[in-house]
């Protein structure tokens, strides 16, 4: 999708073409697309490679307000509704880690809904963390929808 003019990493998504088809194991599954609205204040999980180790960070989503009240470099040039911001106790993400997947339960507990692409975050700085934002997948549904190809995780 298009960027937003003066706002960093708007709409920072990519949709990979494989080769070929994956097989679906019980190692191998998707990932389902999310199915509410709203996901503030939900505990959720971010991934990502950094430096070549596969690394997950329990997280909390955030509200925008909330995340731009905590680090008062960022403000709405920063964060646009197209994002979804986090924290965490022991970390959020890391250098490296772009393109990572935020994740959580569905609201009823049937299946892990991606809810998020890891965009950047905010530095620490004095030893506190600070938010990490994150592509909002709600805001580009649509879009991705458009280019998906095979089958997709079924939440309901």
């Amino acid at each position: 999708p298009e960027g937003s003019k003066g706002i960093w990493f708007d709409n920072d998504f990519a949709i990979l073409t494989l080769e070929s088809p994956v097989e679906i194991t019980n190692d191998i599954s998707t990932i389902c697309l999310p199915t509410e609205s709203n996901y503030d204040d939900r505990k959720a999980l971010v991934t990502g490679w950094g430096k070549r180790k596969l690394k997950a960070a329990v997280v909390r989503t955030i509200s925008n307000e909330e995340c731009t009240s905590i680090d008062p470099r960022l403000n709405k040039t920063h964060v646009s509704e197209n994002m979804i911001c986090v924290k965490g106790e022991t970390g959020i993400s890391s250098k490296g880690d772009s393109g990572g997947a935020l994740i959580t339960m569905s609201r009823h507990g049937e299946a892990y809904e991606q809810i998020g692409v890891v965009s950047f975050r905010s530095t620490s700085y004095f030893r506190r963390i600070l938010p990490g934002v994150n592509a909002r997948v709600t805001a580009e549904l649509d879009w991705i929808k458009s280019h998906m190809q095979g089958d997709v995780c079924e939440s309901h």
